[in-house]
């Protein structure tokens, strides 16, 4: 039986004001009681000494006449703080930032079906690179045109994800003719099938991963007693496939689920809205940011060469029971769960670790943030482990962090839904 939940009055005013936001996922059913699970924040701590330079030894001289290259070692000044670079700004509701491989521009996607090329130097065309309006149902604010990601040895593939006027989801290739979207090329691969009185958890974020493989994060489709723990449906799950194998796709043979008993396009499942992943290409763990209901926001780790990991929702909701009951196989623990108590929050925003080289103090460094209250946080990553949580909130003021993404040298992008504005996070030395 579904019914509202009890609200602390500690989160009453704000959850209020913004439920009917996308990403929410206002709560469908009472949860048991929790116990705190307390998460350490600081603020800006990161190591701010910089790259040392390299050891030098002496040895003796060659007697032979020899001609040495000289090199110069160029070590950055120590890091002071992060700041916020305005990219480009004028977009409507920006849901998703791609990347284009041999492509200096950032593409900006828009719920209601525009994509923008943003020029290098953040300038934004008259015409947009792609127009899918006619076709990206936006019934309510959790749909739209959601997702974007291409090919990575063929560019000129195009593949999307976006609701349908039958509140059904559906995974679209298309080709790149004369540096357009063509829409005449459509061609569905996958259509994600959901009750039609039910327009809540989309997800929606599409990545390639190192492998070549396509993963796609669909929400549980707010039946989370219905979906979140049966592996037959793609629902409250990361979908991987092989979309150059086979017609529509191929399914990759360690896929779970690839000999029978559950969904063959499954990867990792067990998830609730698992709105933004990303992919750390060091390490290829895949990190996902799964929107919790009443107490708790979730980041999982899920490792491209461990498929088949169940995260326990609705059995449990981050680190505590919500259903309770059993699963048919082992639960995984959150790499981090955020307890409400201690952060305030709503609905996490997953993001990138960065690799880049101009914060080089960051590597390593998984971001995320709140919708609801547009705090940026990041945390050190160790295997699959995440710790040395730091509240970047001072420094990175953003209203609500719909997606993060990369430029083309692989700093961390960050856009802003309510304003419309593109950033890039620099470092202040």
């Amino acid at each position: 039986m579904e019914r509202t939940p009890r609200l602390g009055l500690r989160r009453l005013a704000a959850l209020c004001a913004i439920c009917a936001l996308m990403l929410v996922g206002c709560a469908q059913e009472e949860q048991p009681a929790t116990v705190e699970a307390p998460v350490t924040t600081t603020t800006l701590a990161v190591n701010t000494t910089g790259p040392a330079a390299p050891e030098t030894s002496s040895a003796p001289a060659d007697p032979a006449p020899t001609v040495v290259e000289s090199t110069t070692t160029t070590q950055l000044p120590p890091l002071e703080g992060l700041a916020l670079e305005l990219v480009a700004d004028g977009f409507t509701e920006p849901v998703e930032l791609a990347t284009r491989p041999g492509d200096d521009r950032v593409f900006v996607v828009e719920r209601a079906g525009r994509v923008w090329a943003i020029g290098h130097d953040g300038t934004v065309p008259d015409e947009p690179f792609a127009d899918l309006s006619s076709v990206a149902h936006q019934g309510s604010i959790e749909q739209g045109l959601l997702g974007l990601a291409f090919h990575p040895s063929d560019p000129d593939r195009a593949f999307v994800f976006h609701s349908r006027p039958d509140n059904d989801n559906q995974l679209v290739e298309y080709r790149v003719v004369d540096d357009r979207l063509d829409p005449s090329s459509a061609s569905v691969l996958l259509v994600v099938d959901r009750e039609a009185d039910k327009i809540r958890h989309n997800a929606g974020h599409i990545e390639f991963g190192p492998d070549g493989l396509l993963y796609l994060s669909v929400g549980d489709g707010a039946r989370a007693s219905v979906n979140g723990q049966d592996p037959n449906t793609i629902l409250g799950a990361l979908v991987r496939i092989d979309v150059d194998s086979d017609i529509p796709y191929g399914i990759p043979a360690d896929n779970p689920f690839v000999g029978g008993g559950g969904a063959p396009e499954v990867f990792v499942w067990g998830l609730r809205n698992p709105w933004r992943f990303s992919i750390d290409r060091a390490t290829g763990i895949v990190w996902i940011g799964d929107v919790g209901q009443d107490d708790f926001e979730e980041l999982d780790a899920a490792p491209i060469s461990d498929p088949g990991r169940n995260f326990g929702w609705p059995i449990r909701e981050g680190t505590v029971d919500f259903y309770g009951g059993t699963a048919d196989t082992p639960l995984v623990d959150p790499a981090l769960a955020l307890n409400h108590a201690d952060t305030p929050a709503c609905s996490i925003t997953g993001g990138p670790v960065y690799r880049g080289s101009a914060i080089p103090e960051l590597d390593g460094r998984l971001f995320f943030a709140d919708w609801c209250f547009g705090w940026i946080k990041s945390a050190l990553t160790s295997g699959e482990r995440l710790g040395d949580v730091v509240d970047h909130s001072e420094a990175l003021t953003v209203s609500m962090v719909s997606t993060f993404g990369f430029d083309p040298n692989g700093e961390i992008l960050v856009a802003d839904f309510t304003s419309g504005t593109i950033h890039r996070i620099v470092p202040l030395r």
